[in-house]
C-alpha cells in the first residue's frame, strides 16, 4: 500500500492497495502524521523493517496477523529531496531479503518522483487555468509579443482588432496591425522595434500608438509594454487601451478653446 501526504503534511491518505487488502476505505484510509507505524514513518522520515510482527507490538490486530500468516513488515518514507510525498508499506509472509528491500526502496523512490511530478503538473494546470480566466476577463486588450510577432492574446484584443480567430491574429506583427507610418512620421515597424527594445532596457514603457483594425480603420491607443516570462521564454506583454473617446474629447476642448480665443480677438480688435 502507499499513502500520500496532504498539503499541510498533517494527514496521510491511502492512495493504492494491493494483495489481501485492496479496498481504500478501511481504518487505515486516513492516518495522522505521528500516529500508528505509518504515521511514525512519515514523522521521523526513516524506514521501518520488522520480521517479528507478533513480538514487538508493531501491529494492533495480532489475530489478523495470525490468521493471515504475516511475518514481516517494510515501511519506507517517500521523499523527493527533503520533501515528504507519502509512505510505502508492505507486509509479507516471509522474511525480508536484502534484494527485496532494495527493490522496494527503488520502487518507493520511483513512485515518489512520479507523484511529485503529477502534483507539479496539476498545480501548473490549475495555475494556467486561473491565469487564463484572469487573462480573458480583463477589459483591456493584452497581447504577448516576441521578436517575430504575436504569441498570445486575450479575447478583448481579438474584438478590438476585429478578428474572429486567434490563430489568424497570432500570425501577425504589431506593425501589420498599424498604418505604415505613425503620427510622428516614423515607420511603424521601426518604431515598434524601438519600443520593444526600450521595454526590455527600462523594464517597461508607456506610449501612444495608432493601430489599424482588420477592416482598415485606424484608432489611437495608449500602450503599456513590459518584459514577461511566457512558456519559459522572455516576451513583451502589451496592455492596449483604445483612447478614441479621450482624443475626441481633447479635440473638442481644443476646438472650443480656439473658437473662444477667436471671438475674444474679434471683440478686442
Amino acid at each position: 500500500r502507499f499513502w500520500t501526504v496532504d498539503e499541510d503534511e498533517s494527514m496521510l491518505h491511502l492512495h493504492a492497495s494491493a494483495g489481501m487488502y485492496t479496498h481504500l476505505d478501511g481504518v487505515h484510509n486516513k492516518v495522522k502524521i505521528g500516529v500508528r507505524k505509518i504515521g511514525k514513518i512519515a514523522l521521523n522520515r526513516k524506514p521501518i523493517f520488522n520480521e517479528k510482527l507478533l513480538e514487538n507490538g508493531l501491529v494492533d490486530n495480532k489475530d489478523w496477523v495470525k490468521e493471515t500468516g504475516l511475518v514481516s513488515f517494510y515501511g519506507y518514507p517517500m521523499l523527493v529531496g527533503e520533501k515528504l510525498v507519502g509512505v510505502l508499506g508492505a507486509f509479507s509472509k516471509n522474511k525480508l531479503h536484502e534484494d527485496y528491500i532494495d527493490a522496494m526502496t527503488t520502487i518507493s523512490n520511483a513512485i515518489s518522483v512520479a507523484i511529485e511530478r503529477e502534483r507539479a503538473e496539476e498545480a501548473m494546470r490549475e495555475s494556467e487555468k486561473a491565469f487564463r480566466g484572469l487573462f480573458d476577463s480583463l477589459r483591456d486588450s493584452i497581447i504577448l509579443t516576441d521578436k517575430d510577432g504575436f504569441v498570445e492574446c486575450n479575447g478583448t484584443a481579438l474584438e478590438m482588432f476585429g478578428f474572429d480567430r486567434k490563430e489568424d491574429f497570432l500570425k501577425l506583427h504589431p506593425a501589420t496591425v498599424s498604418p505604415e507610418y505613425q503620427p510622428n512620421g516614423q515607420l511603424s515597424r521601426e518604431m515598434a522595434a524601438e519600443m520593444i527594445d526600450k521595454a526590455y532596457e527600462d523594464n517597461g514603457t508607456l506610449f501612444e500608438w495608432v493601430h489599424r483594425r482588420k477592416d482598415g480603420t485606424d484608432f489611437p491607443c495608449e500602450v503599456l509594454i513590459s518584459p514577461a516570462l511566457f512558456k519559459n521564454k522572455m516576451v513583451v506583454q502589451g496592455l492596449i487601451r483604445d483612447i478614441t473617446e479621450r482624443k475626441q474629447a481633447e479635440e473638442a476642448i481644443q476646438k472650443d478653446y480656439q473658437e473662444l480665443s477667436s471671438k475674444n480677438e474679434e471683440r478686442f480688435n
